[in-house]
Parts: C-alpha cells; sequence; structure tokens
C-alpha cells in the first residue's frame, strides 16, 4: 500500500456526535460518500428549528445532490461552496421558507456537517414540496 499524505476529516454521526475518520485513498471517497449517505435522513422541519435559530441549517436547493455538497462541505471545498453560493443553490434558510416548513409540518432530508446541518426539501412529500 502506498503511504499516501492523509487527511483528518470531521463528520457527524447525529444531531450532536461528531466522528474524526481518516481519508488516504483513492476508496476514501467513496466510503466518504456513502457515510454521508447513511447519515442522511428524513425529519420533520420542528426538530431542527434550533438550528435554525442558531443559524446553522442551510437549504439545498432541488436540482443539486445534497450528498455531494455534503460531501464538499467535509472537504472544505471552499471555491466550489462559494460557487454554490453565489447560484443560490446552497443559502441558509431564509425565515419565510422555516415559516412555511413550520405551518405544513414539513419534512426535510438533513444531514449534519458540523457546524451545519445541510436541508432539502422532500418532493411530494404528502403533496408537499
Amino acid at each position: 500500500m502506498e503511504n499516501s499524505a492523509a487527511k483528518i476529516y470531521a463528520g457527524t454521526d447525529a444531531l450532536n456526535t461528531i466522528t474524526i475518520f481518516l481519508m488516504n485513498d483513492t476508496n476514501s471517497q467513496q466510503e466518504l460518500l456513502q457515510k454521508l449517505n447513511r447519515e442522511t435522513a428524513k425529519i420533520p422541519w420542528h426538530e431542527l428549528q434550533r438550528f435554525f435559530a442558531a443559524g446553522k441549517v442551510l437549504v439545498v436547493d432541488a436540482s443539486s445532490d445534497l450528498i455531494e455538497i455534503a460531501k464538499a462541505v467535509v472537504e472544505d471545498d471552499s471555491d466550489f461552496i462559494n460557487n454554490l453560493l453565489q447560484q443560490k443553490r446552497v443559502a441558509q434558510v431564509s425565515d419565510a421558507q422555516a415559516a412555511d416548513w413550520h405551518r405544513d409540518n414539513a419534512n426535510v432530508w438533513a444531514v449534519v456537517v458540523a457546524p451545519w446541518v445541510l436541508v432539502q426539501a422532500v418532493a411530494n412529500d404528502l403533496g408537499k414540496t
């Protein structure tokens, strides 16, 4: 096995637990995507309100891949993330959006990439988008 430079990334198992894992080979990218996919879940917006109040929730637009964007955040790919922010494909959840999700008792897809919670609307969730 080639001794390549290793990078340490922080990921999360749950909303309040951070896991450190080592990334040092070509399989690591796939492993990271799989880990983020396993940690992504549908969750009621009501359960994320305290994170929203703290300004820690980012919304990913429906045309973007939530897992790929979470991976970019974990890897601190600032050029890619800044591009997404400029294109408004990722943004802080607006007060209006939060109020709509609260009123509709909406579910969102969520993945924690400390210190952020990335969310994406659940398409066609009982008629809600």
